[in-house]
């Protein structure tokens, strides 16, 4: 396979350290409220995955 990687998969570390910098993150009682809010006021529709690809799931 040389240097191209894994076929399918991009920039698999292109932002490995701002997420590992991400686990640092600390968030007051007012940010979790804010997100908490922000979350709830978003009214989710449709399926999560398609119905061929959730029979395979939990099989």
């Amino acid at each position: 396979m040389g240097d191209e990687g894994e076929p399918g998969v991009t920039g698999q570390f292109e932002r490995l350290d701002e997420n590992l910098g991400s686990a640092g993150l600390g968030l007051t009682p007012d940010d979790l409220a804010e997100l908490d809010d922000a979350s709830t006021s978003v009214q989710v529709q449709g399926d999560r995955y398609p119905a061929a690809v959730q029979k395979m799931i939990d099989r």
